[in-house]
């Protein structure tokens, strides 16, 4: 069980790591392919730019590739070549490096021509309709041998071949097709995305948007897409390329900091984001005038930092909330298999492992498209269907409020019917009465009936009429309200009445007055001691008043505090005494009408109801 479940989390990272490999692979495998050499022999040596390595030397190699890596050397190769008729053209990938010279001889060792052309060459008499992922040399019919010199500000990954004029011109047509459409769909995406960005205003979209921009400009330079079909921008690619790739360091930092910040609750990664982003551009301004291969190495270092950190770490954080995490979740997958294609196209630059070729940088390009739309896209629709079923319930909320809103306005009615149907008799008894030796006995049951038309008639004005603001002096109106409570309860309890701090206060006195009231009476019917301790305590600092009315009680049940300011409700202290259930639920919705924060506790024998006013 222990072996499943980690099996279970780590089956994502082993199947990424398994199409890497594959991936890896079928890349090594094209590279190492064999070159029809149509009878050319060659050999290759490195050296330091600008140094002639003689012909004598002992570290000449045979071969039509070299993989030299991130080096600060060149490459010279030597041809022969058995017959000029059957070799044609000389194809040199990949197509940025940043200077090829070839040089055609006789028999006789006389120079024939020189061609020159790279990112970093200005463009001259040679064009560059077939140079589209390669750099394409034409071989002199009467040449007997060549020297070729390549030079990169990358990756020194030179590869040779010997293509047909037949076979150059139908690998430039679906060259020409192939990249076309790649660069369209990288268009087309990135107009979409900015279209969605601005649409849904999401920002999302919008670093979506810019970063396959600055795709496509990539594209652009490392393919000589442009150069091709317009031989005197030649340059497109030479500073432009290094400067752009430094850029997508500087994109792609900020596009998933987007992504990730909504997700997870990662504490560093907006300073790690802004960290890479601020280095970028220093790296940029130190590209153009500094060492720009140092600069190239900075940012395929920074590429493998930031792949290997997101990978390894972002999903073991916790999502920021449910519905994120399952965003996440959907998404994982790919994101890691994404961020590992960024961590292999590092570690190619810093020349590690097989070189990344042009085909391989339109395979990473279309694969990140895919991965990354399935992401917004995925996030996208799981965001709008909460958005609809938020839209739903809002409807629905709407529609019950509507309805309480008729039930509250018909229950009022109802209510202010009702309580003058019972006035009018109740004033008319009380006439009858008045002369009458019933008067003594009737008396208090015809003021605890009033009092009980007083509370329904409240009941329907508890909504409406309560909304005033005016100075308040606590220490009368907890006195009056005393007396007028003492009209119902002929007791003879006493008033304990303490003040403390500054008890000034600007609020709604009609609804204060009920709120005391109401308490007052509540803590006279149900009082064992003799008297009633009410607190004033006030506050300088909050300007805040806080108003505790205390009574000993038996009976009263822990469980049932909540439920006291339910309407009808009566705790089990109030058997053999008369009420209607209402006093405590009318208080609880002035108080909540004004912003007041009703507690009730009782502990130890001891009620208490707190009323904190602001």
């Amino acid at each position: 069980m222990e072996l499943k479940r980690y099996y279970t989390q780590i089956k994502p990272l082993l199947v990424i790591f398994m199409l890497l490999c594959l991936i890896v692979a079928a890349q090594q495998l094209t590279q190492n392919k064999t070159i029809d050499t149509r009878g050319v022999k060659a050999s290759w040596v490195l050296h330091d730019p600008g140094i002639k390595a003689p012909d004598d030397a002992p570290l000449w190699q045979p071969g039509h590739r070299v993989a030299a890596g991130s080096i600060r050397q060149s490459v010279t190769f030597k041809l022969s070549f058995k017959s000029s008729i059957d070799v044609q053209h000389i194809s040199v990938s990949p197509v940025y490096l940043e200077r090829v010279a070839v040089e055609f001889f006789d028999q006789n060792g006389q120079l024939i021509n020189q061609q020159i052309k790279g990112g970093g060459v200005a463009a001259k008499t040679l064009d560059h309709h077939y140079d589209i992922d390669r750099l394409i040399f034409d071989v002199p019919n009467a040449a007997a041998t060549a020297q070729l010199n390549a030079k990169a500000i990358q990756n020194l990954n030179v590869r040779l071949s010997y293509p047909s004029t037949e076979q150059v011109a139908s690998q430039h047509t679906w060259g020409l097709a192939l990249k076309g459409a790649v660069l369209t769909i990288i268009l087309l995406a990135a107009g979409l995305a900015l279209v969605a960005g601005m649409w849904l205003k999401q920002v999302l979209f919008l670093a979506f948007a810019v970063h396959q921009l600055v795709w496509f400009l990539l594209l652009l330079s490392v393919s000589h897409f442009i150069p091709s079909i317009w031989p005197h921008l030649n340059p497109l690619n030479g500073r432009l390329l290094g400067a752009v790739v430094i850029i997508v360091v500087i994109t792609g930092a900020g596009f998933h900091w987007v992504l990730l910040r909504n997700m997870k609750t990662i504490p560093w990664l907006s300073g790690f984001c802004l960290a890479v982003v601020l280095l970028s551009f220093i790296n940029l301004i130190f590209y153009f005038f500094g060492d720009q291969r140092l600069s190239l190495i900075i940012a395929a270092g920074l590429t493998v930092i930031c792949g290997v950190i997101l990978i390894v770490l972002v999903p073991w954080y916790r999502p920021k909330d449910h519905l994120q995490g399952l965003i996440f979740e959907k998404i994982k997958n790919p994101y890691m298999f994404f961020m590992s294609l960024v961590v292999l196209a590092g570690v190619s630059r810093l020349g590690f492992g097989p070189g990344l070729q042009t085909n391989g940088i339109y395979f990473y390009s279309l694969v990140t498209i895919i991965m990354m739309g399935q992401v917004l896209w995925m996030r996208t629709l799981i965001l709008q269907r909460r958005q609809q079923n938020m839209a739903k319930k809002a409807a629905l909320i709407h529609l019950t409020n509507e309805k309480l809103a008729r039930d509250l306005v018909e229950q009022s009615a109802f209510l202010s019917m009702l309580s003058h149907e019972i006035k009018t008799p109740l004033t008319t008894l009380r006439f009858t009465v008045g002369g009458s030796d019933l008067r003594n006995k009737m008396d208090a049951q015809l003021t605890h009936i009033q009092h009980v038309v007083d509370k329904v008639e409240l009941m329907g004005r508890v909504g409406t009429d309560f909304v005033s603001s005016e100075e308040v002096f606590f220490t009368e109106l907890i006195q009056d309200q005393w007396h007028a409570s003492a009209l119902l309860h002929n007791d003879e309890r006493l008033l304990d009445l303490t003040s403390n701090g500054c008890i000034d206060f600007v609020g709604n006195k009609l609804a204060l007055e009920v709120i005391v009231h109401d308490l007052l009476t509540n803590a006279r019917k149900y009082a064992n001691d003799a008297s009633i301790k009410v607190k004033l305590v006030g506050s300088d600092k909050t300007n805040g008043l806080c108003v505790i009315i205390e009574n000993e009680t038996d009976d009263l049940l822990q469980s049932n505090i909540d439920e006291l300011t339910d309407k009808y409700f009566r705790g089990p202290n109030s058997k053999g005494i008369r009420g209607t259930g209402l006093g405590l639920w009318i208080v609880k919705n002035l108080c909540e009408a004004n912003k007041y924060a009703l507690s009730l506790a009782w502990n130890e024998g001891v009620f208490s109801a707190i009323v904190r006013l602001k």
